[in-house]
């Protein structure tokens, strides 16, 4: 099914951009339309500056692993948006202003969790001698890899 649509959207995607940037030059000026792609560029990357720095701080990112998790996915889609602004089009942009709703991007989450399985790994070190320590559920057996060998 992708497979089939990848060229579909390949091809037709750049020329939606094209034919958008035709209509809105028509309505608007040259002008006013190389403003337009600019200003979104500037929020595009205003965009991505704002959520790359509360990731990389960990600000933003919730205390339990739920909500660890909802924080890195909303931070994606707002780097999705962010890119989307960035890239010259019309279509993009308006998609990329979209995604910057809140509502939007939480219904998204919403739908992406139902379809998915999102685990989460924590590491943690002990002040114990022996090295690092690994925090692993209650449910977890471990084997050693001479303990286990894969399905046939």
């Amino acid at each position: 099914m992708v497979s089939r649509l990848l060229p579909i959207v390949l091809i037709g995607l750049p020329l939606v951009e094209i034919a958008g940037f035709v209509l809105v030059g028509r309505w608007l000026g040259v002008l006013a339309t190389l403003a337009l792609v600019v200003l979104a560029g500037l929020v595009g990357a205003a965009v991505l500056r704002r959520t790359g720095l509360k990731v990389l701080t960990g600000r933003g990112l919730g205390a339990t692993a739920q909500s660890q998790a909802e924080a890195v996915g909303e931070g994606l889609l707002l780097a999705i948006a962010g890119v989307l602004l960035i890239v010259p089009g019309f279509f993009g942009d308006i998609v990329g202003l979209i995604l910057l709703i809140p509502q939007v991007r939480q219904g998204m989450l919403r739908f992406l969790a139902k379809r998915f399985n999102v685990v989460v790994r924590e590491q943690g070190f002990s002040a114990s001698s022996e090295g690092p320590s690994r925090i692993v559920p209650p449910e977890t057996i471990e084997l050693e890899p001479e303990d286990w060998r894969p399905r046939d």
